[in-house]
């Protein structure tokens, strides 16, 4: 029989056992910590990827330090800052906060969010299959961070994913705008054909000229649009063979606008034919090439437009160059004045009153429209002479909506103050 201490003792040893056993279990039923990705030098880095099931966006720097799109046949400019910003945010290394299973089986999983669809796959390479990152990226975690896999690992973690707001397989979003305006802004000629007609568009230096339909003068802010949506054109998105084919069945081919452009003699030709079942995109043809590429429809809007949707509506085009001359006169009262002369010296009548004049020419840009002029003839009259040719504008006695008056032939109504301003330089010296 054990006395009261040895008892005593005997259950204190049990007791610890039993905590020590119950530790034991629970580090087992612990995972084990996640891990950590190595940091590496940026310029160790000449390949890059992020993937998905069906596509990818491959990148491989070349021998001057540039970065391309790894295919041969894209040959869009890669945006440059994009490609730093993610490989910089990826170079320090990161951390998975913590494990969530052990073994997870293939790609589908539901519960976790790593069904194969919606998983990207971001990849650092020294060189092909040499691989400094290859992470597997799921969908979002409830507390934060998202699902991820490595290579050769089964298990599954969170992770706090560096820039994944850049991390997408959309070629056009790697692409450099700018680069591609500026490449559209290089060519020779460019064309369009719609519903509404034709439109082709030529240029001489730097200016663009409108030579269908004849005789209409062109904004440059809607050129610079088309210039644009003309850029663009090359980032489009091949359909997979079978997916063109079927289109190819379904009549999406025939085509709704076709544009056209020429750079160094060489035309390319783009067919925008039937837009998909939902709506968001337009089928389109590349003289060419086998498959068919989607554009958004937004981009088959911007094309889809009239010659008057592209003229300058602007009644009045005057810059004070050199050379340029204004002349005011009412009545017999007159005054001429000519840039590098008289113009913003002290010599001519009220000269205080000229930059005033001056200021008031910028409003003549945009008139309001007029639908028809009074009675009598014009009371005074402004011509303009610069490198937009001679301009003149007639001038009616005032009414209560404002002037009247003519702009190259446009009926249209001026503020009185601007009549003001320029009467002003008609007093005697």
């Amino acid at each position: 029989m054990l006395n009261a201490t040895n008892r005593g003792l005997l259950i204190t040893v049990l007791l610890l056992g039993a905590l020590l056993l119950l530790r034991v279990g629970q580090q087992t039923m612990i995972d084990p910590s996640g891990f950590d990705l190595p940091s590496f030098d940026s310029a160790d880095v000449p390949l890059m990827s992020v993937c998905e099931l069906k596509r990818c966006a491959s990148f491989r720097r070349n021998d001057e330090g540039v970065w391309t799109f790894a295919s041969e046949s894209e040959n869009e400019p890669v945006d440059q800052a994009r490609i730093k910003q993610v490989i910089e945010a990826w170079s320090s290394g990161a951390s998975t906060r913590y494990k969530v299973a052990s073994e997870v089986s293939g790609h589908v999983s539901p519960v976790f969010g790593t069904i194969s669809d919606t998983t990207r796959t971001i990849r650092f390479e020294r060189k092909e299959d040499d691989e400094i990152v290859s992470l597997e990226i799921g969908s979002e975690a409830p507390d934060g961070g998202h699902y991820v896999q490595r290579e050769g690992d089964r298990a599954l973690y969170v992770m706090k994913i560096p820039r994944l707001d850049l991390l997408t397989t959309q070629r056009l979003a790697w692409v450099d705008r700018d680069a591609l305006r500026q490449r559209a802004s290089d060519l020779e000629a460019f064309g369009l054909l719609n519903r509404h007609g034709q439109i082709d568009m030529a240029r001489d230096g730097k200016d663009w000229s409108v030579v269908v339909p004849d005789g209409t003068q062109a904004d440059p802010r809607a050129v610079e649009r088309l210039l644009d949506e003309i850029g663009l054109l090359s980032t489009l998105p091949e359909m997979r063979g079978e997916d063109s084919d079927r289109a190819r069945e379904e009549g999406k081919d025939q085509p709704r606008v076709t544009v056209w452009s020429r750079r160094n003699g060489v035309v390319s030709t783009y067919h925008f034919g039937g837009a998909t079942s939902d709506g968001q995109f337009v089928h389109v043809v590349r003289e060419g090439a086998r498959d068919m590429f989607l554009a958004e429809q937004e981009s088959f809007d911007r094309l889809d437009i009239s010659a008057d949707q592209i003229r300058d509506h602007a009644l009045l085009d005057f810059v004070p160059v050199e050379g340029s001359a204004l002349s005011w006169s009412r009545g017999d009262a007159a005054v001429t004045l000519t840039l590098s002369t008289r113009w913003f010296g002290s010599e001519g009548p009220a000269p205080e009153a000229l930059p005033m004049a001056l200021s008031a020419l910028h409003p003549l840009r945009e008139l309001a429209p007029l639908s028809h002029l009074p009675a009598g003839d014009p009371v005074a009259e402004l011509i303009l002479t610069g490198p937009a040719g001679r301009q003149v504008v007639r001038v009616w006695e005032s009414t209560d909506q404002g002037s009247p008056c003519t702009v190259n032939g446009h009926t249209a109504v001026i503020s009185p103050r601007v009549v003001a301003r320029l009467d002003a330089l008609l007093l005697p010296e």
